[in-house]
């Protein structure tokens, strides 16, 4: 996971500098950039092709985890674990802190039940601009939560089976810690599945605090690539049901996804390429092959929230993803 400072985008120039002072950058197709990116494919009665279904061949190893701080550990386990059949890792759960295995992903969600003393007022500073976000811990380390992080966009998963997800997250409606929450899902047999290249439908779904999610049945060979044997399996198991993390995709303002997808192909040697927006297929979208059958998908939107919020407000400050990549050498 790279942390990005208060002005991304100089760093991100001090960066590419540097890695191009050492020779890293190169612009002949092996380590990504403008030799990564893939032209949009079209195929016979179909919108443009999204490669979800690619494996890729870049630099991207494994879309590991994404962290989503909860202010209620009893929900945030009756979700990820009752509903959406996940696994808890037994090295990462502590006290402050619940780590879910997906299959061979995770969502990492810190919480804290009450606030220490002192915290209040480190928090409040950092609502005014400060820099004392070391400040608001816990005895043991961790962040204090104070409210729940909730995504701009979707989060996908790969799952073995839609029907039995779906009930699975039935059986879930019967849990005491997700009444009165934002806990929802739905079946939908819309021609999504079909573009995505899967035999199923796409279950959408909503957390306890309002983060979307999208559970993907996972055609055979997606299976068999992300099958533990295959890549390997954290302390805990899998899970029942997922397989693995599908992707985000991310909203973001008009002009600037083929920009950050470009960061990641530079920067990061990552297989980078056009695709349709999701929700809508006229939306210019990008998108990034982090890992077998994963991506990260950048679509342009004038709904898109401002980037500033990022480092200003409690409900989006510090939500992140891992990827693992194969190495440094190109």
């Amino acid at each position: 996971a790279v942390a990005w400072g208060r002005r991304p985008a100089r760093r991100y120039q001090l960066m590419r500098a540097a890695l191009r002072t050492r020779g890293a950058l190169r612009r002949t197709g092996r380590g990504g950039g403008v030799g990564r990116v893939r032209p949009r494919a079209r195929a016979a009665g179909m919108d443009p092709v999204t490669p979800s279904l690619t494996r890729g061949g870049g630099n991207g190893a494994l879309l590991e985890h994404v962290n989503l701080n909860v202010p209620d550990r009893a929900a945030a386990h009756a979700f990820y674990v009752g509903a959406l059949g996940g696994a808890v890792h037994p090295l990462g759960t502590r006290r402050h802190q619940l780590h879910v295995n997906l299959g061979v992903s995770q969502v990492h969600a810190p919480f804290a039940d009450t606030p220490p003393d002192g915290v209040g007022e480190a928090v409040r500073d950092l609502e005014g601009g400060s820099d004392s976000l070391r400040e608001a811990r816990v005895e043991d380390g961790s962040p204090y939560v104070g409210e729940a992080q909730v995504l701009a966009g979707v989060v996908r998963l790969w799952v073995r089976s839609a029907s039995r997800s779906l009930a699975r997250l039935r059986a879930a409606r019967a849990q005491p810690a997700l009444a009165g929450t934002q806990f929802a899902f739905a079946k939908d047999e819309s021609a999504r599945a079909g573009e995505l290249g899967c035999p199923g439908p796409v279950v959408r779904v909503t957390c306890p605090w309002g983060n979307a999610f999208e559970l993907v049945e996972a055609p055979e060979d997606v299976r068999e690539a992300l099958e533990p044997s295959a890549i390997g399996a954290h302390p805990g198991g899998g899970g029942d049901e997922c397989l693995a993390l599908a992707g985000l995709e991310l909203p973001v303002r008009p002009g600037v996804a083929r920009k950050l997808a470009a960061m990641y192909g530079d920067v990061f040697g990552m297989e980078v390429f056009e695709a349709a927006g999701l929700e809508s297929a006229q939306a210019a979208a990008w998108s990034v092959v982090v890992g077998p059958y994963q991506r990260l998908t950048f679509v342009e939107s004038a709904d898109a929230p401002d980037p500033r919020e990022y480092w200003t407000s409690r409900r989006t400050r510090g939500w992140h993803l891992c990827v693992y990549v194969r190495g440094w050498a190109e």
